[in-house]
């Protein structure tokens, strides 16, 4: 995995509380699942394939986060970074 992080300026804002910590935690994972799932794709080309255990999580990651997108819930900013990612792929459905 690439050590330069790729969180956006929203991102960098300090919080004492623990629902804040909670939001950042759930910010910096999603941040590293989109970073894990580019190398991948970057690497073969396309997404991980179902039937492989070791990637599979990323897949679903991959899943989930469409199905958001899909239903009017994902960020902006997000989105066009999944978008971003889907165009990245050389294997098309």
């Amino acid at each position: 995995m690439p050590s330069m992080t790729l969180f956006p300026p929203f991102i960098s804002y300090l919080c004492n509380s623990f629902a804040g910590r909670m939001c950042m935690k759930r910010e910096e994972n999603w941040y590293r699942n989109y970073q894990e799932l580019q190398t991948y794709i970057e690497q073969h080309g396309q997404l991980p394939d179902k039937k492989k255990v070791e990637n599979r999580g990323l897949l679903n990651w991959w899943k989930y986060n469409m199905k958001m997108v899909k239903q009017g819930k994902m960020e902006p900013e997000k989105e066009r970074l999944l978008a971003e990612l889907g165009q990245m792929r050389l294997v098309h459905r």
